[in-house]
């Protein structure tokens, strides 16, 4: 039995040059004629090509951001305060093998010149322990802190040895000069919102009396001036809060209470930076509305 197959061949035929027709009504519709291609060319056309050379242009944005980041190291260096310059370590590795023992030497030393000094020229309310006692006037323990805490506590204690001694030589001594304690001396991490950490603040607080005068007088030497030395660095003003006993605008202003936040700020290395960055390192409390919590807080610059 031999099999027709020319009815299949019919098929086949009919089926492929539906396919044909249906090619070419695509075709149709799709192509515009050169449309799209003569809109390109023009695009391309009006496209300026500037003077200055792509890649010549990047070397000079990396030039200028290194000679940005020596203008920034400079920066730091003026403003930022150094432990170990401060303190005139001679050995180093003793300093860092025992910095418990370090900070409690060097808080005796300084606490008991500060206050020889302010007893020299007559200030009655002194706080004898610059804010390192376990409360107001009241001695700190002899026994060393920890190692982890006492880098944070001589730093502590270098921009107390600077707050006081600003106060103790005003043109006519302070009535009063106390330090509030420091309690937590761990640093405030200072970051812009969404970036690793760029510097750490020490906060201490006092409270002086005296002359409007003298009041001003601390204010302006919080600020090192043009002749200051290269280890001399700013204290960043906080807070200012006064009080005073005149009741009307005709009486004289004789004394003054002030209440001075100021702050050391520590500028972070890149190293830092990055530690202080990762998740589950543990941060200062800082206060916030709804109590405390352990992060960085935000600051736009």
């Amino acid at each position: 039995m031999q099999l027709d197959l020319s009815r299949q061949q019919m098929q086949g035929w009919a089926v492929l040059g539906g396919i044909a027709v249906v090619c070419l009504i695509a075709f149709y519709v799709v192509w515009d004629g050169g449309a799209l291609e003569e809109q390109v060319q023009a695009a391309k056309e009006t496209v300026v090509q500037g003077p200055q050379d792509l890649g010549e242009q990047v070397r000079r944005g990396q030039a200028a951001n290194a000679e940005l980041a020596k203008t920034i190291d400079a920066l730091k260096s003026a403003v930022g305060f150094n432990t170990e310059k401060a303190f005139q370590v001679t050995d180093a590795e003793e300093f860092k093998r025992q910095l418990g023992y370090f900070f409690v030497t060097k808080r005796d030393t300084i606490t008991q010149r500060l206050r020889n000094r302010a007893r020299d020229i007559g200030i009655n309310e002194f706080e004898e322990y610059l804010g390192f006692g376990v409360s107001q006037h009241r001695p700190p323990s002899k026994t060393p802190p920890e190692d982890y805490l006492a880098l944070d506590l001589l730093r502590m204690l270098q921009l107390t040895e600077k707050a006081v001694s600003i106060c103790l030589e005003t043109p006519s001594p302070m009535q009063k000069i106390l330090v509030i304690p420091h309690g937590d001396v761990r640093p405030i991490s200072i970051s812009a919102p969404g970036r690793p950490p760029v510097l750490q603040e020490y906060r201490l607080s006092l409270v002086i009396r005296g002359s409007l005068k003298d009041i001003l007088w601390v204010i302006h030497r919080l600020s090192p001036g043009r002749e200051a030395t290269g280890d001399e660095y700013p204290l960043v003003l906080k807070a200012l809060k006064i009080t005073s006993d005149n009741r009307s605008p005709v009486d004289g202003i004789q004394f003054i209470d002030c209440e001075l936040t100021v702050a050391g700020m520590h500028f972070l290395t890149d190293t830092e930076r990055t530690e202080l960055a990762r998740p589950g390192v543990s941060l200062r409390k800082v206060n916030t509305a709804g109590g405390s919590s352990n992060k960085i807080e935000a600051r736009t610059f």
